[in-house]
């Protein structure tokens, strides 16, 4: 009788990736961080404890066993107060392969406390102008709030899409100009739409 025996080098690894939702949040905004945490090795990994940072969870959270190439999900829910909250963990487990516990630490990353406020102003070159003429028309943009806004779109109903696709950093001013020949007298009011950080 014959039989095929293969050597496996024993390997303690386990890895971890953090996804944080949303990063940048407004005041009583709910997220949450959820950790993916895989046995890449090829033993067991016992006892695990997770400990997120205090800021978004004060527990801590056990799992018993994690068999090889396994993987569990972790979620810790949060609600933005009014100042910057800390994610952050610690890990600790113990492996088949030796008796001694076994830590792993998240890196502390930031989850920005933001606000979003816009301000716009629309002028003309011109008060009034006769048929045919060209009229310049201003919209200032400021961004008064800590949120960076991006795909601001510009409508208005007699002209339709004036500006597209512009972005606008947090503390930062946008001026965009659009020349129209007048042919009758007209009303203009544009309405702005943009999607915040959060």
């Amino acid at each position: 009788i014959q039989g095929k025996l293969l050597k496996e080098a024993v390997a303690t690894l386990l890895q971890v990736q953090r996804t944080i939702t949303p990063q940048v949040a407004k005041p009583e905004t709910k997220g949450t961080v959820t950790y993916v945490v895989t046995n890449a090795g090829t033993v067991s990994l016992k006892d695990i404890s997770i400990k997120e940072h205090d800021d978004i969870d004060k527990e801590t959270h056990n799992v018993p066993e994690l068999p090889p190439g396994k993987t569990f999900k972790i979620e810790f829910p949060f609600t933005m107060g009014e100042k910057n909250l800390t994610s952050g963990a610690t890990i600790t487990y113990f492996s088949e392969e030796n008796d001694e516990k076994q830590v792993y630490v998240v890196e502390d990353q930031q989850i920005l406390c933001g606000n979003s406020s816009i301000s716009a102003s629309l002028t003309s070159n011109s008060k009034g102008a006769v048929a045919g003429s060209v009229v310049t028309l201003t919209l200032k943009l400021k961004n008064e709030g800590t949120i960076d806004f991006s795909d601001i779109r510009v409508t208005d109903p007699v002209l339709g899409d004036v500006f597209t696709n512009q972005q606008l950093p947090a503390g930062q001013e946008l001026q965009l100009t659009k020349e129209i020949t007048l042919t009758e007298t007209a009303d203009y009011q544009f309405s702005v739409t943009a999607v915040d950080a959060s």
